[in-house]
C-alpha cells in the first residue's frame, strides 16, 4: 500500500488561536503556519479534559493535521469540513465577517479558511474558498 510521508515538522511555527462560541461551549482552534503562511497544524479544545467533546475535538484536529502534512491543501480540508452540522448554529465573528458555526467540523473549516493566504494552496492551483455568511455558501 503506498504511503505519503509527512515532511519533518519545523522546530518553530507561528500559530493563531480563534475562540468560537458553540452550543457545547467555547471552541478554541489554533492554526499553525509554515514560513510561507500555509497551515500545517491544527489544535482544538472544546469541553473538559476527558469529555466526549474534548476527545472528538482532538481526534478531528489530529486528522486535519495529518491531512495537511500529507499533501492535502487547506482548501481541500475546508471543502470537506464546511457545513458539517451537529449543533445549533451560533453566530461568531471571524475577521470582519459574522459566520454561523454549525458544529465542530464547520468551526474548524471557518477558522482554517480565515487563515489561508498565499503559499502552497495557491501554488497547487486550489480553488478559491467561498465566503460564508449566515451558514450559507455564496
Amino acid at each position: 500500500m503506498p504511503t505519503t510521508a509527512a515532511p519533518p515538522r519545523p522546530n518553530v511555527l507561528e500559530g493563531v488561536t480563534t475562540r468560537l462560541n458553540t452550543e457545547r461551549g467555547e471552541l478554541f482552534v489554533t492554526v499553525s503556519t509554515d514560513a510561507y503562511g500555509s497551515p500545517v497544524e491544527v489544535f482544538g479544545r472544546l469541553g473538559k479534559a476527558g469529555s466526549f467533546e474534548h476527545g472528538v475535538t482532538e481526534l478531528a484536529c489530529r486528522l486535519v493535521t495529518l491531512a495537511l502534512r500529507s499533501g492535502a491543501t487547506a482548501r481541500d480540508v475546508v471543502s470537506e469540513c464546511h457545513g458539517i452540522s451537529e449543533m445549533q448554529p451560533f453566530p461568531n465573528r471571524i475577521g470582519r465577517d459574522t459566520v454561523m458555526v454549525h458544529g465542530l467540523g464547520d468551526g474548524i473549516a471557518h477558522v482554517l479558511a480565515s487563515c489561508v493566504t498565499t503559499g502552497d494552496d495557491v501554488a497547487r492551483g486550489a480553488p478559491e474558498i467561498e465566503q460564508v455568511k449566515g451558514g450559507e455558501k455564496r
